[in-house]
C-alpha cells in the first residue's frame, strides 16, 4: 500500500514538471507516443522506490506498537 500511495503522488509530481518544462504534446494532456516509454519509466521508477518501500517495510517491522501502521 506504501508503494502505491507513494508512486501517485511521485507520478504527478512528475506529470506537473513535464506539463510545465515541455507542455502537452496529446491533445490537452501529457503523454508517451511509445508503450516503451512507459515500460522503461516504469523500471526506473521501480528501481528508484525500492530503497524507500524496504525502509518503510523495515520501520513497520520494528514499529509493531504503532496500530496505523497495519493499514499502509
Amino acid at each position: 500500500m506504501f508503494f502505491y500511495i507513494l508512486h501517485l503522488y511521485i507520478l504527478k509530481f512528475l506529470y506537473l514538471i513535464a506539463v510545465a518544462i515541455w507542455g502537452t504534446n496529446q491533445g490537452e494532456y501529457f503523454g508517451f507516443d511509445h508503450v516503451a516509454m512507459i515500460w522503461l519509466v516504469t523500471i526506473i521508477l521501480a528501481i528508484l522506490f525500492y530503497p524507500f518501500v524496504k525502509l518503510f517495510s523495515q520501520f513497520k517491522a520494528r514499529r509493531k506498537d504503532l496500530i496505523w501502521l497495519k493499514y499502509l
